[in-house]
């Protein structure tokens, strides 16, 4: 049993955008302890300073949002698995502008199952479905502000065999859809993968992938891709792994497209310093398909796409606790499908703080503000300043 860590099946180049976020690209620790099902429900109340951003008419509103979630993990000698689900509802109390409704919803649920079929072969598979309206920076989908829902799902499927003591593959099939109410930028992405994993070191796995990705484009041209990497997860300490991957990333665009061959970096760090303060870091570069819309009725065939994302959690007392993190992005948009459409470039920094305390026994007051900067001298759209705040109650039961 002490070898299957040679399958820590979740791994950094099987899928980038994983059905936990890039934060999670590292190799997850399993649940030790089933948890029975668990509630949260709430309210908050907020202000955004800016709902259309990138557009003359700037607006700014208050507004209110109900929330309820349940979760569950079941853990058995063979099989762990955990679900939960999310809803939110907000409604805003000035009118938000054209384009943008007043009411938004917010839903997001999961499923997630590990199963060992014995001592050498295990599956598990991972999903993820979401419907809202805010990009998050964390999960390599958009990075522009959207006014309208969009919908995504994202499952991974893999087989992992430890062929020796030593050495073992990782085998799966991924499915990604991103669905959009008013806008053309609907994808869906089919991949398949491998990995070969070999146990160099009680705390070192090395790492060597092929991933294949085709991406449809109802609105614009399909494409291909091909990344081949190796890498390497290190456990620096029981509650502290770092992952890293390098590869190269080729691309081919259909319909007479531009097609390349880039450098494919991932990388991440996640550690639990001590009982107080935890905190994870990824860093990524890659040619994603999303987010590709030129602004002219065309797509560009390529979007090179630098991210990094910081965040932590750090309990000052057994009520308080505090939260925050950054998310750095920068998009390079080449080759429009319509002629003479310039390259455009976009710069994005989104940084957010937070607290939770515990006013009685599974009652909280939380609050946060998130920042939003994006700088582009090519999408007047991606140019903007926007402030968030908001301050409710949570309930835990």
């Amino acid at each position: 049993m002490k070898n299957l860590s040679l399958l820590a099946v979740y791994c950094a180049s099987a899928t980038a955008l994983s059905a936990q976020g890039l934060f999670n690209i590292t190799p997850n620790d399993e649940a030790q302890t089933s948890i029975p099902l668990k509630w949260t429900a709430g309210v908050n109340f907020g202000y955004d300073d800016n709902l259309n951003p990138g557009e003359d008419n700037e607006e700014s509103s208050a507004s209110v949002t109900a929330f309820v979630g349940a979760s569950l993990v079941n853990v058995d000698a063979q099989t762990t698995w955990d679900a939960y689900a999310n809803f939110g509802y907000t409604t805003y109390f000035d009118d938000p502008g054209d384009g943008i409704s007043d009411d938004v919803y917010n839903i997001s649920g999961g499923f997630n199952l590990l199963h060992r079929v014995n001592e050498r072969l295990r599956f598990q598979s991972r999903n993820r479905i979401t419907y809202g309206l805010e990009p998050d920076y964390s999960f390599g989908l958009s990075a522009s502000r959207r006014l309208d829902e969009y919908f995504t799902f994202n499952t991974d499927n893999s087989i992992g065999y430890r062929w020796t003591e030593r050495f073992g593959t990782i085998t799966g099939v991924t499915y990604e859809i991103l669905d959009f109410d008013n806008r053309n930028n609907d994808r869906d992405t089919l991949g398949f993968y491998n990995q070969f994993r070999y146990q160099a070191s009680p705390q070192t796995v090395l790492t060597g992938t092929y991933r294949f990705t085709t991406t449809d484009n109802p609105n614009g041209r399909d494409s291909d891709n091909h990344f081949i990497t190796a890498g390497a997860e290190h456990r620096i300490s029981p509650t502290s792994i770092v992952t890293l991957n390098v590869g190269a990333q080729i691309r081919n665009v259909d319909d007479g497209g531009e097609n390349t061959s880039n450098p494919f970096v991932e990388a991440a760090y996640r550690s639990r310093v001590s009982q107080q303060f935890s905190h994870r870091l990824f860093v990524r570069y890659s040619v994603e398909d999303f987010d590709t819309f030129d602004g002219n009725g065309g797509f560009f065939d390529n979007n090179e796409a630098f991210r990094v994302g910081y965040a932590a959690d750090y309990t000052v007392s057994q009520q308080l606790t505090l939260h925050g993190g950054i998310n750095y992005i920068n998009n390079s948009f080449e080759d429009s499908s319509v002629p003479g459409v310039s390259d455009a470039d976009s710069d994005i920094i989104n940084a957010f703080i937070g607290f939770s305390y515990e006013v009685h026994q599974g009652l909280f007051l939380t609050g946060s503000y998130n920042h939003t900067t994006s700088d582009s001298d090519d999408f007047d759209v991606r140019d903007f300043e926007r402030n968030r705040f908001e301050l409710g109650v949570r309930a835990n039961f």
